[in-house]
């Protein structure tokens, strides 16, 4: 069996990078430690598959393998907790109008607007922090990484903001 040589702290920075980089361009949080985990476990596996780390294409590979593998976890995460819990449901049975809809735009009718965030603004920190990145256009999974929310958090902050929702509209 071939001994595989340890990374030197130069070789690691480089890695830290990738990661902070492909964590940033698939809008996860760089602090997420499942993501790293996933991350580093990647980057080994093609480091074991692709030797050796001076030859020219082995860092674009390593690049391809962990911006893969961030975003099939992104992936099954997302449709779990879509699965679970999502605002893209209608707002009451008989209407086609969801959840989603009602979190204002950057357009549209500027003193429904302003009530609607002012309504937000008073609910608890983190609904109102939800809301701001959903109407900002992130998906639960990103949001949820951007905030540093477990699953269980996420989908309680997600059913309060829901029924935040539903006593606006009784307004």
């Amino acid at each position: 069996m071939r001994h595989i040589r340890r990374l030197s702290r130069h070789e690691q920075l480089w890695v830290e990078e990738i990661i902070c980089q492909l964590c940033t361009c698939h809008g996860v949080s760089v602090r997420d430690e499942e993501y790293r985990s996933i991350a580093w476990a990647a980057f080994f596996t093609a480091f074991r598959q692709f030797r050796p780390l001076s030859s020219p294409g082995f860092w674009p590979y390593v690049y391809g393998q962990i911006g893969s593998a961030i975003l099939v976890e992104k992936q099954l995460r997302q449709d779990r907790v879509y699965r679970l819990l999502s605002l893209d449901v209608p707002a009451a049975p008989d209407s086609d109008e969801t959840f989603l809809n009602r979190l204002p735009t950057h357009h549209g009718d500027f003193t429904n607007g302003v009530l609607l965030w002012d309504f937000l603004s008073r609910l608890p920190e983190k609904q109102f922090h939800l809301a701001i990145r959903l109407a900002g256009g992130d998906d639960l999974e990103e949001a949820r990484s951007t905030l540093g929310m477990t699953e269980q958090e996420l989908c309680q902050t997600v059913d309060d903001l829901r029924r935040a929702l539903l006593l606006y509209t009784a307004i």
